[in-house]
């Protein structure tokens, strides 16, 4: 490498080439990526796969309809780009891609009136069970080359849905009549908004996402969820037994499950074992430690994808017991599974979104909170490095999946009764009091861990 080019930027990649350079200088060639990119992939996430499923539909349609027209092949597959161009640019959000790429302003007070016509709308309609503007809208700092940054979540029914996407695409459709740039963007769950708002303040606009109905509606209906989540030897599993205990006094039908990486054949069929577990033994038998994973990327991935494959076996277990009637106890939920998951080293937005995303909202989620110190007096498993970062990767997801802080340093009976006030003003369940406890509460009819994948 020439001592020209050793301290450049692109030192390290493949060499320039003059003809293409003169033809397209840096400045076009970064403009015709991107809007490249975005003609690809504009909008699409694993925050929006409704979104991504209407797609489908929509330019599905159009080539089924090509092919029940006659169309040769040949014209098929040279219609199909131009159907999708077309779509791209108007419904799909291209127009306001390829007006910031260009770098196109508009006068402030255009954009400032557009932002208020947007928001009194979303104000009427009812299909929008969160919606907010975010980066500079969202500051209500906009200048005359930003973009109206609009999120809007649906409503959990298939019609919410299906009007609040054709609402969507409409607001598309406006800004390229106006020629105002509105960035739409489409999140399936309540939950999901948090990734869109890291490290800014939004605007919110509507906000309806909680659950109206009377806890004895939702009980009969669907049956009620309570997960706990936290350090191991916070006594998550002697509280989560306690409280089933306590429910089945009150004559509910309550279910203890372990929440986390059960095993995937009974013991009479195979060894009692996870896919994540696996990983961990086999990993061990290479000489590896876990935190080796840090260096090795393709490696963390497969053990990522592996344990949220044994997460996508808990939920469908889970999904097994809540019936209508039922109250199911989660010893650790997702929290659980994405803490330990980053602990390890970095975890991909991706898998931590659709997590988040095959996880319904349970209806209490307590996270017990504890010094890493006294978790490792009550139980040695784990080195303090590693509780302390466990510790810290639940402090980050307490805000994002809206768990209930209990104090886990004081005694089981302390515990208990903080667990009971949760219940009675979350889900409206009466516990007893811990004296009233049978001795032996929830020692039968639970989901209990595999022993390898205990801890």
């Amino acid at each position: 490498m020439s001592p020209a080019t050793e301290g450049s930027p692109h030192a390290g990649r493949r060499r320039r080439n003059p003809v293409l350079d003169r033809l397209f200088p840096d400045h076009e060639k970064r403009v015709a990526r991107k809007l490249v990119r975005s003609w690809f992939i504009q909008g699409i996430g694993w925050y929006a796969l409704v979104e991504v499923a209407a797609r489908a539909l929509l330019e599905g349609g159009f080539v089924l309809a090509m092919v029940l027209m006659g169309l040769p092949w040949v014209a098929l597959l040279a219609a199909w780009p131009v159907f999708h161009t077309a779509a791209w640019f108007v419904l799909y959000g291209g127009f306001m891609r390829t007006w910031i790429v260009l770098g196109v302003s508009r006068d402030l007070a255009t954009l400032e009136a557009h932002q208020r016509r947007i928001a009194e709308r979303l104000w009427r309609t009812s299909l929008f069970a969160l919606t907010f503007f975010r980066g500079s809208s969202g500051r209500q700092r906009m200048n005359a080359r930003s973009d109206i940054d609009v999120c809007l979540v649906p409503l959990g029914t298939s019609r919410a849905r299906i009007l609040g996407l054709l609402f969507l695409w409409g607001l598309r459709v406006e800004s390229l009549v106006r020629r105002i740039p509105v960035e739409a963007r489409w999140i399936d769950l309540p939950r999901y908004a948090p990734y869109h708002v890291i490290g800014e303040s939004p605007l919110i606009v509507t906000r309806d996402s909680a659950d109206r109905r009377p806890p004895a509606e939702r009980l009969a209906r669907d049956g009620i969820l309570i997960a706990i989540s936290g350090l191991d030897g916070s006594g998550k599993t002697t509280v989560a037994r306690r409280v089933v205990a306590g429910l089945r006094q009150r004559g509910l039908d309550a279910t203890y499950i372990w929440g986390h990486r059960q095993a995937l054949l009974k013991p009479e069929i195979g060894p009692d074992i996870s896919a994540g577990v696996l990983f961990e033994s086999l990993w061990k038998r290479l000489g590896r430690k876990m935190d080796d994973l840090r260096r090795h990327g393709i490696a963390k991935f497969l053990y990522d994808v592996l344990t949220s494959l044994d997460y996508v076996y808990v939920r469908w277990k889970i999904a097994l017991l809540l019936r209508p009637g039922t109250v199911v106890v989660s010893d650790r939920y997702v929290a659980d599974v994405i803490a330990y998951l980053k602990s390890w080293g970095r975890l991909r937005i991706t898998i931590e979104g659709l997590l988040v995303g095959i996880a319904p909202e349970p209806d209490v989620g307590i996270l017990f909170e504890i010094e890493p110190e006294v978790a490792l007096l009550r139980k040695t498993e784990n080195s303090p490095a590693q509780l302390r970062r466990f510790a810290e990767e639940y402090a980050s997801l307490k805000t994002f999946l809206g768990l209930v802080p209990v104090d886990a340093s004081r005694s089981v009976d302390e515990v208990y009764a903080q667990v009971a006030r949760v219940l009675v003003e979350r889900a409206g369940l009466d516990l007893p009091p811990p004296g009233e406890l049978p001795t032996r509460g929830a020692s039968t009819r639970s989901v209990a861990p595999a022993a390898a994948a205990r801890g």
